[in-house]
């Protein structure tokens, strides 16, 4: 098939915070990826930043991702990591319909920056004690409706009562 190219353009991507820390098991494990790896939490968050004026046809924008990977005061055995990065995108408002704009803008570079980030934590930990951690699938859809509603909550009067 022939590839079609996005009107949303990666310009460039920039590892901002990269802490990786190996804590020692107290015994070996036989099967690290299930015994350890599915336990660990991951936490992601992210932030939108638009760059140029609303109007412009060629938006530009930076998403900022943050990964936490078993980042925790007393993390368990094994790897403790937290990555942060920035991507600068282009988006050609005028070449998709208005309807495709968000999604293109929120679900398609949020999804590019996790990917990327997810390259690198290979990368980082291809040559460590217990191997390769691959960060697992994440519904990205998920994490922008919890971040949509967190600011809803953040948003309400003190003194609003919910319905």
């Amino acid at each position: 098939m022939k590839a079609t190219k996005s009107p949303l353009v990666l310009e460039a991507f920039f590892l901002l915070e990269n802490r990786f820390k190996f804590v020692q098991l107290e015994e070996p494990l036989e099967d690290v990826q299930s015994a350890l790896f599915d336990k660990y939490g991951i936490d992601i968050d992210f932030t939108t930043r638009v760059i140029s004026p609303e109007h412009d046809p060629k938006q530009v924008f930076d998403v900022f991702t943050k990964i936490g990977i078993n980042n925790l005061k007393q993390p368990l055995a094994g790897y403790s990591i937290f990555l942060e990065g920035v991507g600068r995108y282009i988006l050609d408002k005028g070449a998709v319909p208005e309807k495709e704009v968000e999604n293109l803008k929120n679900l398609s570079a949020l999804t590019m920056s996790i990917g990327l980030l997810r390259g690198i934590l290979m990368d980082i930990t291809s040559n460590a004690p217990m191997g390769k951690y691959i960060l697992p699938s994440i519904a990205v859809f998920d994490l922008i409706k919890e971040k949509t509603n967190r600011k809803k909550r953040k948003s309400k009067p003190k003194n609003s009562i919910e319905e």
